[in-house]
């Protein structure tokens, strides 16, 4: 499917971009102290079901990176996700809805010299959306992309060079499937974990 070669370009530019950052940034001759967040999330997102029913509820993956300078207020926040649903429906059709988002903007974290910190973000996201209806014979699909926004907010802890941490966030967007205009956005809760360097 398109959606698995957008995942995996979009998983791509956010390791591209934080091996870049991490290794080239430090070694400016201006450099400051670095500190960055690289963590693997897993969770859900939640569709809105009048666009998406019986497909509403995806399970979710993300890849969640950001970074800030010793003398920057915030940090520069570059995520992407992945979320999948699957359903039955009149006991004919597998239904499947998919979703990938490239979200970039900024978050702010408390207390960032503590074992742990709350943080909150705010940003653009370019979300693809995917719907599939299959009976074994026919495969029907339709898929459209579009920018919009997200917010998230949650808390981290770190343990050493690791952490762990729980996020929930908000994206929208709009998106025409099937000739229907439909928000491809969505609320997504999860859980993740990584490294803090």
């Amino acid at each position: 499917m398109q959606i698995l070669r957008v995942n995996f370009l979009r998983v791509l530019f956010v390791v591209v971009v934080a091996i870049f950052t991490t290794s080239v940034i430090p070694s400016s001759a201006y450099a400051e102290e670095v500190s960055a967040n690289l963590n693997l999330l897993l969770g859900s997102k939640e569709l809105y079901p009048d666009d998406w029913e019986p497909v509403d509820n995806q399970f979710e993956v993300g890849l969640r990176f950001d970074i800030k300078m010793e003398s920057w207020p915030i940090s520069i926040a570059i995520d992407t996700y992945g979320a999948i649903g699957i359903a039955t429906e009149s006991s004919v059709w597998d239904v499947t809805s998919e979703t990938s988002e490239l979200a970039l903007g900024v978050r702010v974290y408390s207390e960032e010299d503590s074992n742990s910190a709350g943080f909150a973000g705010i940003g653009v996201a370019h979300i693809y959306a995917e719907e599939v209806w299959d009976d074994g014979l026919v495969e029907i699909a339709d898929e459209d992309e579009s920018w919009g926004l997200w917010i998230d907010a949650g808390v981290i802890t770190y343990i050493g060079p690791f952490s762990l941490g729980a996020m929930a966030r908000l994206s929208h967007a709009t998106v025409d499937i099937f000739g229907k205009s439909r928000e491809a956005g969505g609320g997504h809760l999860g859980l993740f974990a990584g490294i803090h360097f």
